[in-house]
């Protein structure tokens, strides 16, 4: 009842409101309380830094759930709630000229569908995600190619990294 009488006030009140959402620059990713927050700058701001933005997730609870901070420099969507500017949320992270996506739409979509889901890190771990018909799969690869496959075609496993493979088929075990 609280929130809503709050919510009431607010739109009482002479505090100007921002409805819809902006873009803007993560700037700082050192939260002292450790709440996966971090700071913004606002292009329509200047210099001015943000406080701390909470970040909106696909999971979140108590030790678990999907965590991805942004890094510096990355461009965020934000909205604010109820359009208060003193309560910010990232909503989402965009790619731009400069920061382009790891693949390509021509790389992931085939056949009228998204065919490939990745998840790509900095220094360049993946994981990677295969809907291709006949061709599908998990992998996981780090930077320096050593990768793990689940081929669901195939029904294998396959390890390999350091000049040697073993895949398991059908019961077996090889080591190349």
């Amino acid at each position: 009842l609280r929130y809503l009488l709050r919510a009431r006030d607010d739109r009482l009140s002479a505090q100007p409101r921002l409805h819809g959402v902006v873009t803007g620059l993560v700037t700082n990713l050192n939260d002292k309380f450790d709440l996966g927050r971090v700071k913004v700058k606002y292009n329509w701001l200047g210099d001015i830094e943000s406080d701390w933005v909470r970040i909106a997730s696909p999971m979140a609870g108590p030790d678990r759930g999907f965590f991805y901070l942004p890094e510096i420099n990355d461009e965020v969507l934000v909205a604010f709630e109820h359009g208060d500017m003193h309560r910010p949320y990232i909503i989402g992270v965009l790619w731009r000229s400069q920061d382009k996506p790891p693949k390509s739409n021509t790389d992931v979509v085939g056949g009228g569908k998204v065919n490939q889901r990745l998840v790509k890190s900095r220094s360049g771990h993946q994981i990677l995600l295969d809907d291709s018909s006949g061709g599908e799969k998990i992998e996981i690869i780090d930077r320096s190619g050593q990768k793990v496959v689940i081929d669901s075609q195939a029904q294998s496993i396959e390890l390999s990294g350091g000049g040697r493979k073993v895949t398991m088929r059908n019961g077996q075990v090889h080591i190349t």
